[in-house]
């Protein structure tokens, strides 16, 4: 598969995006598939992500909007800073190495209690939390005081890459998980 291949050039000629939105729209071309696309919303879902075909290259929306709107695609990957991989506004994207994106993930359906890094382990609850290769594990009597744990060990550990929804803030804050 061909990826960034399209020049920033090509990409103002065949495409508008709309930062505050997110979203791609088709302008008017003098080519045929473009004259009947013009104006209509470009892309399609792909696992989440929106992918777009510019000049038989599918790429990322995410990755366009960046090019769009600095003139160079990124050097590193790309996070959707809300863990929505369809929001592609300008403000919810930034660079980031992989295992940077790995921390804004989201929690995986199998996670029984509900908050990533959080489990039963042989009665006690369990705080964890990986960075550089290297496990973090805190052991606790409550999920309450396990869930305090895990944030404050993102917080300081993933800095700014720190997925910590808002329902885990007020747990947080004391009330109850």
């Amino acid at each position: 598969m061909k990826r960034d291949k399209v020049s920033h050039e090509r990409l103002l000629e065949v495409l508008h995006y709309d930062p505050d939105t997110g979203l791609f729209r088709w302008k008017y071309g003098e080519e045929k598939h473009l004259k009947s696309r013009a104006g209509k919303r470009a892309g399609t879902i792909v696992s989440g992500y929106v992918v777009i075909r510019v000049d038989g290259c599918y790429t990322g929306a995410h990755r366009l909007a960046w090019l769009y709107m600095t003139g160079s695609f990124p050097t590193k990957n790309i996070d959707h800073i809300n863990g929505n991989p369809g929001d592609n506004r300008f403000v919810n994207l930034r660079e980031a190495t992989h295992a940077e994106n790995l921390r804004n993930t989201r929690v995986q359906r199998n996670n029984t209690s509900g908050i990533h890094g959080v489990g039963m382990n042989k009665g006690r609850w369990r705080a964890r939390v990986m960075i550089n290769g290297k496990t973090h594990a805190k052991f606790f009597k409550t999920k309450d005081e396990a869930v305090a744990s895990v944030i404050e060990m993102r917080k300081q550990l993933h800095g700014e890459f720190a997925r910590i929804p808002e329902d885990l803030m007020n747990a947080s804050a004391g009330s109850k998980v």
